[in-house]
Protein backbone atom coordinates (compact mmCIF):
# COMPACT_ATOMS: atom_id res chain seq x y z
CA UNK A 1 0.00 0.00 0.00
CA UNK A 2 1.58 3.26 -1.15
CA UNK A 3 0.89 6.39 0.88
CA UNK A 4 0.88 10.02 -0.29
CA UNK A 5 1.81 12.49 2.48
CA UNK A 6 0.14 15.90 2.11
CA UNK A 7 1.44 18.76 4.23
CA UNK A 8 0.94 21.90 2.15
CA UNK A 9 -1.86 24.16 0.98
CA UNK A 10 -3.81 23.25 -2.17
CA UNK A 11 -6.17 26.12 -2.98
CA UNK A 12 -7.48 24.57 -6.24
CA UNK A 13 -8.22 21.18 -4.67
CA UNK A 14 -6.29 17.92 -4.70
CA UNK A 15 -6.78 14.79 -6.82
CA UNK A 16 -4.99 11.70 -5.54
CA UNK A 17 -2.93 9.94 -8.19
CA UNK A 18 -4.45 6.45 -8.62
CA UNK A 19 -1.04 4.84 -8.01
CA UNK A 20 -1.54 5.75 -4.32
CA UNK A 21 -3.99 3.71 -2.26
CA UNK A 22 -3.67 5.83 0.88
CA UNK A 23 -3.31 9.55 1.63
CA UNK A 24 -2.30 11.11 4.92
CA UNK A 25 -3.08 14.82 5.40
CA UNK A 26 -0.97 16.37 8.15
CA UNK A 27 -2.43 18.82 10.66
CA UNK A 28 -0.75 21.58 8.60
CA UNK A 29 -2.51 20.45 5.40
CA UNK A 30 -5.24 22.58 3.83
CA UNK A 31 -7.25 21.64 0.75
CA UNK A 32 -9.81 24.07 -0.74
CA UNK A 33 -11.16 24.47 -4.31
CA UNK A 34 -12.74 21.24 -5.54
CA UNK A 35 -11.83 19.41 -2.33
CA UNK A 36 -10.04 16.07 -2.10
CA UNK A 37 -10.86 13.62 -4.91
CA UNK A 38 -9.76 10.00 -5.26
CA UNK A 39 -10.80 8.30 -8.51
CA UNK A 40 -9.57 4.87 -7.33
CA UNK A 41 -10.49 3.25 -4.01
CA UNK A 42 -8.43 4.89 -1.27
CA UNK A 43 -8.02 5.37 2.46
CA UNK A 44 -7.77 8.99 3.59
CA UNK A 45 -6.31 9.78 7.02
CA UNK A 46 -7.12 13.44 7.68
CA UNK A 47 -5.58 15.46 10.50
CA UNK A 48 -5.87 18.78 8.62
CA UNK A 49 -8.60 20.86 7.03
CA UNK A 50 -10.48 20.18 3.80
CA UNK A 51 -12.94 22.95 2.90
CA UNK A 52 -14.19 22.88 -0.69
CA UNK A 53 -14.99 26.36 -1.94
CA UNK A 54 -16.02 25.53 -5.51
CA UNK A 55 -19.84 25.84 -5.78
CA UNK A 56 -21.50 22.57 -4.79
CA UNK A 57 -18.23 20.61 -4.57
CA UNK A 58 -17.84 17.77 -2.08
CA UNK A 59 -15.17 18.21 0.58
CA UNK A 60 -14.02 14.60 0.09
CA UNK A 61 -15.11 12.54 -2.93
CA UNK A 62 -14.03 8.90 -2.76
CA UNK A 63 -15.37 8.05 -6.22
CA UNK A 64 -14.57 4.33 -6.21
CA UNK A 65 -15.18 3.82 -2.50
CA UNK A 66 -12.77 3.74 0.37
CA UNK A 67 -12.50 5.01 3.89
CA UNK A 68 -12.09 8.38 5.57
CA UNK A 69 -10.62 8.62 9.05
CA UNK A 70 -11.15 12.18 10.24
CA UNK A 71 -8.98 12.65 13.31
CA UNK A 72 -9.76 14.76 16.37
CA UNK A 73 -9.50 18.44 15.42
CA UNK A 74 -9.70 17.72 11.67
CA UNK A 75 -12.45 19.23 9.52
CA UNK A 76 -14.13 18.42 6.21
CA UNK A 77 -16.70 20.68 4.57
CA UNK A 78 -18.58 20.82 1.28
CA UNK A 79 -18.69 23.94 -0.88
CA UNK A 80 -21.59 26.38 -0.72
CA UNK A 81 -24.15 26.25 -3.52
CA UNK A 82 -24.00 28.66 -6.44
CA UNK A 83 -26.00 31.88 -6.22
CA UNK A 84 -29.10 31.95 -8.44
CA UNK A 85 -29.02 34.19 -11.50
CA UNK A 86 -30.93 37.49 -11.42
CA UNK A 87 -33.62 37.58 -14.10
CA UNK A 88 -34.36 40.97 -15.62
CA UNK A 89 -37.39 40.03 -17.74
CA UNK A 90 -40.61 41.73 -16.55
CA UNK A 91 -42.79 39.58 -14.27
CA UNK A 92 -40.12 36.93 -14.02
CA UNK A 93 -38.65 35.06 -11.13
CA UNK A 94 -34.94 34.86 -10.38
CA UNK A 95 -33.01 31.62 -10.70
CA UNK A 96 -32.88 29.11 -7.88
CA UNK A 97 -29.71 28.87 -5.84
CA UNK A 98 -27.60 25.74 -6.10
CA UNK A 99 -27.45 23.02 -3.48
CA UNK A 100 -24.50 22.94 -1.11
CA UNK A 101 -21.86 20.27 -1.59
CA UNK A 102 -21.69 17.10 0.48
CA UNK A 103 -18.98 16.98 3.14
CA UNK A 104 -17.99 13.37 2.33
CA UNK A 105 -19.28 11.64 -0.81
CA UNK A 106 -19.04 7.85 -0.95
CA UNK A 107 -20.96 7.18 -4.19
CA UNK A 108 -19.51 3.66 -4.56
CA UNK A 109 -19.70 2.84 -0.84
CA UNK A 110 -17.18 2.99 1.93
CA UNK A 111 -16.96 4.13 5.51
CA UNK A 112 -16.18 7.13 7.69
CA UNK A 113 -14.65 7.22 11.15
CA UNK A 114 -15.30 10.81 12.16
CA UNK A 115 -13.56 12.16 15.27
CA UNK A 116 -13.51 15.74 13.91
CA UNK A 117 -16.10 17.84 12.06
CA UNK A 118 -17.89 16.92 8.82
CA UNK A 119 -20.36 19.42 7.34
CA UNK A 120 -22.26 20.00 4.13
CA UNK A 121 -22.08 23.30 2.29
CA UNK A 122 -24.75 25.97 2.64
CA UNK A 123 -27.32 26.31 -0.13
CA UNK A 124 -26.83 29.17 -2.56
CA UNK A 125 -29.09 32.22 -2.35
CA UNK A 126 -31.81 32.51 -4.98
CA UNK A 127 -31.49 35.25 -7.62
CA UNK A 128 -33.75 38.28 -7.78
CA UNK A 129 -36.59 38.89 -10.22
CA UNK A 130 -37.39 42.06 -12.15
CA UNK A 131 -39.93 44.45 -10.58
CA UNK A 132 -42.89 42.21 -9.71
CA UNK A 133 -41.10 38.92 -10.23
CA UNK A 134 -40.14 36.94 -7.18
CA UNK A 135 -36.79 35.88 -5.87
CA UNK A 136 -35.68 32.36 -6.80
CA UNK A 137 -35.56 29.65 -4.17
CA UNK A 138 -32.49 29.08 -2.05
CA UNK A 139 -30.51 25.90 -2.66
CA UNK A 140 -30.56 23.09 -0.14
CA UNK A 141 -27.98 22.42 2.54
CA UNK A 142 -25.46 19.77 1.53
CA UNK A 143 -25.30 16.51 3.45
CA UNK A 144 -22.51 15.88 5.92
CA UNK A 145 -21.96 12.34 4.61
CA UNK A 146 -23.58 10.76 1.56
CA UNK A 147 -23.35 7.06 0.71
CA UNK A 148 -25.52 4.67 -1.31
CA UNK A 149 -28.25 2.91 0.55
Amino acid sequence: MTTKHITGTYLAGYTLDPTFSKARIADTGLIAGTGFVAEASAILLNAGRIQADAPGAAGVDLMAGGRLVNKLGAAVGGGAGAVGVDNYDPNSVGGDGGDGGTGVLLAAGGSVANHGATTGGAGGMGGGGYYTGGRGGDGGLGLGISAPG
